[in-house]
């Protein structure tokens, strides 16, 4: 379900586009739609059930602060990407904002910060799970990648990595006392 995010930031993308003509973007966006057909076609048969489902669990208001589950989904974004490749979502948001920014740039921010943007404001309503916005690191990860010194690649897959040992061992941990 995480997906109509990406075809929604590439659409606008696409319609931000001056001067508005299909190109590449279009085309992604026409083959993006063509492969979900079919589950878009299942979803119509089926009342839309799995949208039902989340956002009746995902976006219905629950008690507690908002300032705490805010701060729980970006402590979980950090946790489950790594606090340095979350950052980056933003710094690839503003790299993409800057005047003259090149196609693939916007392309990659438009994968990645739409999804970052709305589970973080879903958090502002209901208790976020830390997997909601991994969509988004795929693109962020392969714009570090290409753009980064090799100091910061260093920091983002120790730290990624450190993180997920720990997690790891959490979980073991956590098995053996069931």
């Amino acid at each position: 379900l995480t997906m109509v995010l990406a075809a929604g930031g590439l659409t606008l993308l696409w319609l931000t586009r001056r001067p508005l003509r299909p190109g590449r973007i279009g085309v992604a966006v026409g083959v993006a739609l063509a492969v979900i057909a079919p589950w878009l076609a299942w979803n119509l048969d089926h009342g839309f059930a799995p949208w039902t489902w989340e956002l009746s669990h995902g976006l219905s208001p629950q008690d507690g602060s908002p300032l705490l589950r805010i701060a729980e989904f970006v402590g979980g974004q950090a946790g489950v990407a790594g606090p340095l490749l979350f950052a980056a979502v933003f710094a690839l948001g503003l790299a993409a904002a800057r005047r003259g920014a090149p196609d693939h740039v916007r392309v990659w921010a438009s994968l990645s910060v739409p999804v970052v943007l709305f589970f973080g404001l879903a958090s502002l309503l209901a208790r976020p799970n830390a997997n909601w916005a991994a969509m988004a690191y795929p693109g962020a990860a392969v714009w570090l990648a290409v753009h980064a010194r090799p100091r910061t690649l260093a920091w983002v897959g120790g730290t990624s990595g450190a993180l997920a040992l720990l997690a790891g061992a959490d979980q073991g941990a956590e098995g053996r006392l069931r």
